[in-house]
C-alpha cells in the first residue's frame, strides 16, 4: 500500500490531503487539513517568508498526523500560463523533453525561464498528412516553483511531483461525474477562480480570473462583508460586488469558448466560494445554464472524522485532492 500527501500553499493557508493507493480506482482518503498563515507570508503558490511557511508545514504534519513525508505538490495562480499547442505525435515524455525548444515562441519575453508541461487533448492529421497531437501547454515561472519546492524540502518532506491545480480539480470532476457531456468547471477560490472547459472529461481550455470568493469569516483584514460571500480579491483591491465580478469573468470565458466552437450545456461549481448561495442563485440565471455543485463526497468516500470536517475546508481541499489522485508511479 502506498501513501502520499498532496499539498498546496495559498495566501492564507498550507493545506494537505493524505491518500492511500491513489492510482487505484478506489483510493482511500486518510486525513486532510490546513494550517493558517499570517498575512504576507505567502501568495498563491508563492513563498515570501520561507521560515514561516516551513514551520506551518511542520505544524500541519503534527496536527494531522500524516503518516508519510512523500509529497505531491500542487501549483497554480495567476502567473501560470496555459496555451493551445500542437506537436508531432510521439510518446508523452518525448514531447515534454522538446517543449523548451518547440514552445519558446509561444511564451512572452517576461516569462523568462519557465517550467513546462503538456496535457494532450486530441489527435489530428495535418494537411501534409502528419500525425499531430493537440493539447494544452502549461508554463510556470521557474523561480517561484523552485523556491516552493525548497521550502517544502526544508520542512523534511520529499517532493515527488509538481502538478497543476486546475488539472487536479478536473480530475475530481471526472472521477465524480464520468466523461459524458461538455461543461464549464468553475473552481472559485479565495482570491482567484479557475475556469476549465471539460469535454468528455478532458480539459479543452483553462482560464484564470483574478476574482474570488470565500464563505470564511474575516481574516487578516483581507476579507470584507459577512456570511455567504465574504470576500473577493482583485489585484490589490476588494470590489463592491464580488459575486458579480466572478460571474462577469465566467460569462466572458463562456463567450470566448463558445466562439471557438465549444458548446457546454452546464456549469459545475467547485471550491470554497461555490458555497455562496448568492453565487449558486445568480450564476445560472446570468448564463442561462443549469449549475451543479461538486462536493468532496462525490469523488471519494468520507469516513470517520473526515466526514465531520467543515464544508468550507472540504471545498477548499478539492484541487489538492485531485493532485493526490494523480498518484506516484513506481
Amino acid at each position: 500500500m502506498k501513501r502520499l500527501v498532496a499539498i498546496e500553499v495559498t495566501a492564507d493557508y498550507v493545506r494537505g490531503v493524505e491518500l492511500e493507493n491513489p492510482l487505484t480506482s478506489n483510493p482511500e482518503l486518510i486525513r486532510f487539513g490546513e494550517v493558517a498563515l499570517p498575512q504576507g507570508a505567502a501568495g498563491e503558490s508563492e513563498v515570501f517568508e520561507m521560515d514561516v511557511v516551513k514551520e506551518a508545514l511542520k505544524e500541519l504534519w503534527k496536527l494531522q498526523k500524516f503518516s508519510t513525508t512523500t509529497v505531491a505538490l500542487g501549483f497554480g495562480g495567476r502567473k501560470v500560463l496555459v496555451r493551445d499547442f500542437e506537436t508531432p505525435l510521439a510518446e508523452i515524455e518525448k514531447i515534454r523533453s522538446k517543449l523548451k525548444f518547440e514552445a519558446a515562441n509561444l511564451l512572452p519575453a517576461q516569462m523568462g525561464e519557465a517550467m513546462l508541461d503538456f496535457y494532450p487533448t486530441n489527435l489530428k492529421v495535418s494537411e501534409a498528412g502528419l500525425d499531430l497531437v493537440e493539447g494544452l501547454l502549461i508554463a510556470a515561472p521557474k523561480e517561484p516553483v523552485e523556491q516552493l519546492i525548497a521550502v517544502v524540502q526544508s520542512a523534511g518532506l520529499e517532493v515527488q511531483l509538481v502538478d497543476y491545480l486546475a488539472f487536479g480539480i478536473s480530475r475530481i470532476a471526472r472521477k465524480a461525474f464520468g466523461t459524458d457531456g461538455e461543461y464549464l468547471l468553475v473552481n472559485v477560490k479565495e482570491y482567484s477562480t479557475d475556469i476549465i472547459a471539460l469535454k468528455y472529461g478532458v480539459p479543452q481550455m483553462v482560464r484564470m480570473i483574478p476574482n474570488g470568493l470565500t464563505t470564511r469569516p474575516q481574516k487578516n483584514g483581507k476579507h470584507t462583508g459577512v456570511a455567504d460571500s465574504t470576500a473577493s480579491f482583485s489585484g490589490e483591491n476588494t470590489v463592491a460586488d464580488p459575486v458579480g465580478s466572478v460571474i462577469a469573468g465566467v460569462r466572458n470565458t463562456l463567450s470566448f469558448y463558445t466562439g471557438r466552437g465549444g458548446s457546454p450545456t452546464a456549469i459545475l461549481l467547485a471550491g470554497e466560494g461555490a458555497l455562496s448561495p448568492e453565487l449558486q442563485e445568480r450564476l445560472p440565471q446570468s448564463l442561462q445554464l443549469p449549475a451543479g455543485l461538486l462536493n468532496m463526497s462525490n469523488a471519494i468516500e468520507l469516513k470517520g472524522k473526515n466526514s465531520d470536517k467543515e464544508s468550507t475546508l472540504q471545498a477548499a481541499s478539492l484541487s489538492i485532492l485531485g493532485v493526490g489522485m494523480r498518484g506516484l508511479k513506481g
